[in-house]
C-alpha cells in the first residue's frame, strides 16, 4: 500500500507540480484533464489485461508507467513530457485499485475478500490522505516538488520488485489441500 501514498500526492498535487516545473496554469491544468481521462482508460485497460495476462505482471506494468511519469516530472517537462506523465499517472491510478482487487480475490481465500479488500482500501485511504500532507510539508519545506518527487522512485520500484516476486496466484475457486 506504500504505492499509494506517493500515487495520491502525484495526483492531487499534479498541477502545482507541473507549475513548478515552469509550465502555465492554463497547460497544467489542461494535463490534469488528461490524467483524468486516461485514469478512466486505465480501469478498462486494466481489467481486460488481468482477464488475459499474469496479474502481477499487469500491475508491475502500470507501476512502470508512474516510474516513467515521475523521471519526466523530474526534468522540467514540456507540454509534450506533461502530457506522456499525466497519461502514465492517470492510466496507474486508474489500474491500481482493479489490480490490488484482483490480486486480493486470487490469494486470499473468498470468504475473506470483503475483510481482507475493506482492509486494504482503509490502508490506502490512509496512505492517499497522508501523502497529499507529506507532499506539502515537503514543499513547503523545500520550496519544490523534487524532493518529495525523488522520494517516490524508491518506493514505486520496491513496489514492482514485489509484485513480480510474488508467486503466482490460485485459480479461482480452488481450495487447499485437505489436512492428512
Amino acid at each position: 500500500m506504500v504505492t499509494f501514498l506517493p500515487l495520491s500526492a502525484l495526483n492531487i498535487h499534479f498541477v502545482p507540480i507541473l507549475r513548478n516545473g515552469g509550465l502555465s496554469a492554463e497547460s497544467a491544468a489542461g494535463l490534469a484533464a488528461l490524467f483524468g481521462v486516461a485514469s478512466l482508460i486505465g480501469q478498462v485497460a486494466s481489467g481486460w489485461m488481468l482477464d488475459r495476462f499474469p496479474a502481477q505482471r499487469v500491475f508491475a506494468t502500470f507501476l512502470l508507467l508512474g516510474v516513467l511519469a515521475i523521471g519526466i516530472l523530474l526534468t522540467r517537462p514540456s507540454i509534450v513530457g506533461g502530457t506522456v506523465a499525466a497519461v502514465a499517472m492517470g492510466l496507474l491510478c486508474g489500474a491500481g485499485p482493479a489490480c490490488i482487487a484482483y490480486l486480493c480475490s486470487r490469494d486470499f481465500e473468498l470468504r475473506f475478500f470483503g475483510t481482507v479488500l475493506a482492509t486494504l482500501g482503509g490502508v490506502m485511504s490512509l496512505s492517499a490522505g497522508l501523502g497529499s500532507a507529506v507532499a506539502g510539508a515537503m514543499f513547503d519545506r523545500a520550496g519544490s516538488y523534487v524532493p518529495f518527487v525523488i522520494g517516490t522512485l524508491p518506493m514505486l520500484v520496491c513496489t514492482i520488485l514485489l509484485k513480480l516476486t510474488l508467486g503466482r496466484s490460485a485459480p479461482t475457486g480452488s481450495s487447499p489441500p485437505a489436512a492428512s
